[in-house]
């Protein structure tokens, strides 16, 4: 099955189910989500776009300080199985 994987640092928002990250994503030990919008830490590590999606996560999933509005994870529809 096709999918994708993350196995360094990406320092912006990635989208599950679009473009580059096409569901299943594996996040390897060594890959980590932190994203960085315009400096402020308040920017969603993860946004999922998909009716049904799967994560394999053995690094980091990274969301700025919940005061600023920075999820780690934020689901549209459907559901997500990590």
């Amino acid at each position: 099955m096709a999918g994708s994987t993350i196995s360094r640092l990406v320092a912006a928002s990635v989208t599950l189910g679009s473009g580059a990250y096409p569901s299943p994503l594996t996040i390897t030990a060594t890959g980590t989500i932190a994203p960085v919008a315009g400096g402020s830490p308040g920017a969603t590590a993860l946004v999922a776009r998909v009716s049904a999606g799967y994560v394999l996560n053995q690094g980091s999933v990274v969301g700025g300080a919940a005061t600023l509005g920075g999820l780690g994870l934020y689901l549209l529809s459907g559901s997500l199985t990590n």
